[in-house]
Parts: C-alpha cells; structure tokens; sequence
C-alpha cells in the first residue's frame, strides 16, 4: 500500500515539473534559463536596496558600513549557494534517471547536512566578524555598525541555505519559474521592509538587516508550503531524517567545485578593489596638489 502512495505521488510529481529529458532542446533551454538569469538580478536587488534606503534615510556611517560588510556576506552566501547547485546536479541525475530511492536519500542527506553546515558557519562567522571586517581594513568609526549589520544578516544563512536547496531541487525537477516566483515576492517583502524598519521605526541599518533576514525565511517558507501542496515526491516525511555519509559527501564533491568558483569571483573582485583604493588615493592627492 505505501509503495503505491509514493508510485502516485510520483506520477502527481511529474505532472507538476517538467521532464527535460523529451522535447526539443533549444526550447526547453530558453525557458528553462530566462528565470534562473531574472533570479539572479533579483538576488542583488537584496543588497542593492538596502544600501539605496540606508544611504537615503540613515547616513554616511550605515552605508558605509551596509557596504563594507556586503563583500564577506556575499561571499559566503555565494559559498553556501554553490553546494546547493551541486546538490542540485545530483538530484537532477537521478530525477531523471528515475531513480527514486536514491534521490529521496540525496536530498534528505544533503538537507541535514547543509543545516549543520550553515548553522556551522553562522555562529563561527558571527563571533569572528570584527576580526573578518578587520582583515577587510574597515574604519573603526564604523566597525560596530558593521558588526551588527553582519551578523543579523548572518543568523539568516540557514534560512538562505534551505532557500537555494529546494529551490535548486525544483530547478533539478525542470521548474525554474517558481523559484523565481518566490524570489519576487521576498525581494518586494524585502523593500516593503526596509522602509517599515529603517522609515517607520527609525532602526537604522540594523532594521535593513532584518528585513532581509524575514523575506529569506519567507522565500523558504513559499518553497516548504509549495513542495507540500504541489510536489508530493519531495514530502518524505520521517525519511527526511535519514542521512547518508556518502551520499553528502557525492553534494559535496559535486558543491566545491561551484562554490568555489563563484566565492573565488568575489574574492579576487575585493582584493582588486582594496589594492585600487590606495592607488586611486594617491593619483586624487597628486592632481590635488598639481592644481593647487
């Protein structure tokens, strides 16, 4: 009897995501890629409007601050998506191949074990962020804004992490649009917020961070509601619980290499810019003084 319940949730499942393996495939591609290109601006409208709010009603200090913190934020966020998208390859793989059992242990191992990752690296992150933002040379004047900016910002990773892993399990499953979806709603939650928090209550950068802590857990509660009502293939219930070694290993094997390769974009993208603002510095002070 249960067999049969989950071969049924199976076929539902089906119905409600898109076999990309029938079809032609420049199509398919198309409208497959138009949402994950739209997900990504929507992605750095986050940072982006909390930066335009905070500059226009708060200060010099908070944007300062909402700026210096937002390269070491990203980067680890970048980090976590990325063992999402490896996630995202294996459980495409055997979605495809039909293989049923073992994405069921894919992705309850890579769900417990990304958890743990993310919970991981908040609480490391938010006791080391002064010494981070000290490495990343920021003024004293505004490291105590910095500091609290970030790690409200960080005590959201997890609920960025569970975002990105349904999110990429959807995308596996050949719906893209949906992701996007919800990405929209949290990114106008997000501005909603913001102005709530910074115009409203006067919570300065502080009252940005949270806001956009709130719209992440929103988007991943849009995902966990959604996958319940519509994707009966991804309600394993108690077999969420199961974990598998080798199976979280295979995500991470698979997640390093993405996550490596876009946090490495944005680290070499900060280190050119700390060793530009020096050289920028002194060209200004050299026409300064030749106009003088």
């Amino acid at each position: 009897m249960q067999e049969e319940y989950r071969k049924y949730n199976r076929k539902v499942c089906l119905v409600m995501t898109k076999d990309m393996t029938t079809g032609k495939i420049t199509p398919l591609l198309i409208s497959f890629t138009i949402p994950l290109v739209l997900g990504n601006l929507f992605q750095l409208m986050y940072n982006a409007v909390d930066s335009i709010i905070v500059g226009k009603f708060v200060g010099e200090d908070a944007l300062a601050a909402v700026g210096t913190s937002n390269p070491l934020m990203t980067l680890i966020i970048l980090f976590v998506s990325g063992l999402c998208m490896g996630a995202g390859v294996l459980i495409s793989m055997q979605y495809g191949a039909k293989d049923y059992e073992k994405l069921e242990l894919q992705l309850s191992s890579t769900l417990l074990g990304g958890i743990i990752f993310s919970v991981l690296i908040s609480i490391i992150s938010i006791i080391a962020a002064p010494a981070l933002l000290r490495i990343m040379q920021t003024d004293e004047s505004i490291m105590h804004i910095a500091t609290v900016y970030l790690r409200i910002i960080l005590m959201g990773l997890i609920f960025t992490f569970i975002y990105n892993f349904f999110a990429n399990a959807l995308r596996a499953m050949g719906d893209s649009k949906t992701p996007l979806y919800f990405l929209m709603i949290s990114s106008v939650f997000n501005i909603l917020g913001d102005l709530f928090f910074v115009v409203v209550l006067h919570w300065g950068s502080e009252g940005c961070a949270l806001s956009t802590v709130i719209s992440e857990a929103l988007s991943s509660l849009l995902c966990i509601l959604y996958i319940k009502q519509k994707i009966p293939v991804l309600c394993l219930g108690r077999r969420w619980f199961r974990f598998d070694k080798k199976a979280f290993y295979r995500t991470v094997q698979y997640g390093w290499t993405s996550a490596m390769q876009q946090a490495t974009v944005q680290l070499v993208s900060w280190v050119y810019r700390q060793s530009s603002i020096p050289w920028a510095l002194r060209r200004w002070r050299l026409c300064s003084s030749q106009q003088n």
